[in-house]
């Protein structure tokens, strides 16, 4: 089976050339791909002539299976490729004007510790509230809205951002999601929405004198 991506705006697209996997393309549909299935059931290759495997995937699209967490860890190789790059560039700097100078003015620059530590941070507050924003557009009742605390889930699925990127590991995002759907998909997710529904009526009417 050849196996291969098409990076979305979103989330990405799982794509395959084995009809056996056509729920996988509807599967990512759902999410934003950026190609409609029917356009993605071929290869992808990138400009470098490299097909990319399975597992750099940003979300594998298979059933039961969301892999949210691997889009974070996703993100954190990619900041390291990109240290490397500078690296590379400082490097190539410092061999066309030698100087051995401690402070000497250079034009390339290393990506500093503390800019990189940030950078992931946002990133996963950005995540946290995009998929918050999905459970909103997926579970609010017809003709209702969903509204969501994103901290608030958070906590309620013990899920610590923060104190998971200072331990150097990748927040749980899938345990976030799971969170989500238990507790605002299906009825639960309907019978929020209409109390949501009828407080802001509640709230909206004039004071009894």
């Amino acid at each position: 089976m050849n196996l291969s991506v098409v990076p979305a705006l979103c989330l990405g697209a799982l794509v395959c050339s084995d009809p056996a996997w056509a729920d996988c393309l509807d599967d990512a549909a759902q999410f934003g791909a950026s190609q409609p299935a029917s356009a993605a059931r071929g290869s992808f290759i990138y400009p470098d002539g490299t097909t990319p495997a399975l597992a750099w995937c940003p979300v594998a699209f298979t059933k039961g299976c969301t892999m949210y967490t691997a889009l974070v860890q996703r993100f954190k190789d990619a900041q390291t490729k990109a240290a490397a790059a500078y690296l590379e560039v400082c490097a190539a700097e410092a061999a066309l004007f030698p100087n051995d100078e401690p402070h000497y003015y250079r034009a390339a620059q290393t990506r500093a510790d503390y800019r990189t530590e940030r950078e992931l941070s946002d990133f996963c507050d950005r995540l946290s509230h995009v998929l918050v924003q999905e459970a909103i557009r997926r579970f609010s009742p017809s003709g209702g809205r969903l509204e969501i605390d994103g901290r608030k889930e958070l906590e309620n699925a013990s899920v610590d951002m923060h104190e998971a990127l200072r331990a150097g590991k990748c927040p749980d995002f899938d345990a976030f999601w799971a969170h989500l759907e238990r507790t605002f998909s299906g009825d639960a997710g309907k019978r929020i929405g209409f109390v949501q529904a009828a407080k802001l009526v509640i709230d909206g009417l004039p004071p009894q004198q």
